[in-house]
């Protein structure tokens, strides 16, 4: 079985858009059934729920379809106000807060690689690089790219393979942004894995033993350290992207339905349950001794670009 394929397919039942077309789509025909009388379609268009020649089991669809339609308007809603979704994200950005240079955090770090895993991207070769990758692999790349300022005798691996047949891998458009952004130096890139498990199965020859820090969403950040941390390896956080850390209510619109709350909960939706399966696989590794959560498997292999990518 494809788990890939199969996550893609769950991943839609974590939008609350198409959720809540379904359920409007089931609404609307439950209500055709409900007004159907005896002898076909009721030639008047009064309400069937007081239409009493209607037999009850032709009423009782039209009152749930009206139950339906209130429970999808309720839970646009609240799929759709900041209370919950910020709650979500905080709740995974504080397990592991991003990496503060100027203190003392990092003082006694010496990692060999910074290792950056990638979002999406959409290619199209008329754009520039700056409008093919996703907002969530810009940040992380960038955050890559000042962390290496700091080690810069750590070589950079970034992760990503291809998305879609004919199109370049993640890895490699990252690589290339990172050129335009001024980095020469070396890069290793792995372009075979499809998700963030086969990230690490994939990256874990390279690593082995070796210190590193791993860069990604703070959202992400539990599942990804958790994936590593099962193939044997011990990474460093390097949180980016951050939604909501360091405290999570300071907007006075948490009641205000907002379009961005949407994605954000199928967003969080996704790492949460992502999370979960992970466990039930037992591909999650715990942190060492000492470490509190405050503080598709594929094959391929790692190719190392040299200077100037």
């Amino acid at each position: 079985m494809d788990w890939f394929l199969v996550k893609k397919i769950v991943s839609v039942f974590l939008d609350p858009v198409p959720v809540v077309l379904m359920i409007l789509v089931l609404a609307w025909l439950m209500l055709l059934w409900a007004r159907r009388g005896r002898s076909g379609l009721l030639e008047n268009s009064g309400d069937v729920l007081a239409d009493y020649s209607v037999p009850k089991k032709r009423r009782k669809p039209g009152a749930l379809a009206m139950l339906l339609i209130f429970f999808a308007a309720l839970f646009l809603y609240v799929s759709s106000i900041g209370w919950g979704v910020n709650k979500l994200f905080f709740a995974l950005e504080r397990q592991y807060p991003p990496l503060q240079i100027e203190q003392q955090q990092v003082g006694g770090l010496r990692p060999d690689f910074i290792v950056i895993l990638s979002g999406s991207h959409v290619y199209f070769p008329e754009r520039p690089i700056t409008s093919r990758l996703a907002g969530a692999t810009t940040a992380r790349l960038i955050e890559g790219l000042r962390l290496h300022r700091h080690f810069p005798d750590a070589k950079l691996v970034m992760l990503g393979g291809v998305m879609k047949e004919g199109w370049p891998s993640v890895a490699s458009e990252m690589g290339e942004m990172a050129k335009m952004l001024g980095y020469e130096g070396e890069v290793i890139l792995e372009e075979a894995s499809r998700d963030t498990k086969g990230n690490a199965v994939l990256a874990k020859a390279t690593l082995q033993d070796k210190s590193f820090i791993l860069v990604t969403s703070g959202y992400h950040m539990p599942r990804a350290m958790g994936l590593f941390r099962g193939q044997g390896l011990q990474p460093i956080a390097g949180s980016a992207d951050i939604k909501r850390w360091p405290r999570n209510n300071y907007q006075h619109d948490q009641l205000i339905p907002s379009s961005k709350n949407l994605f954000r909960l199928s967003v969080a939706l996704h790492e949460y349950i992502g999370f979960w399966w992970a466990t039930l696989r037992g591909q999650l590794g715990e942190a060492p001794e000492g470490e509190t959560e405050e503080e598709s498997e594929t094959k391929g292999e790692m190719v190392v670009v040299g200077q100037g990518l």
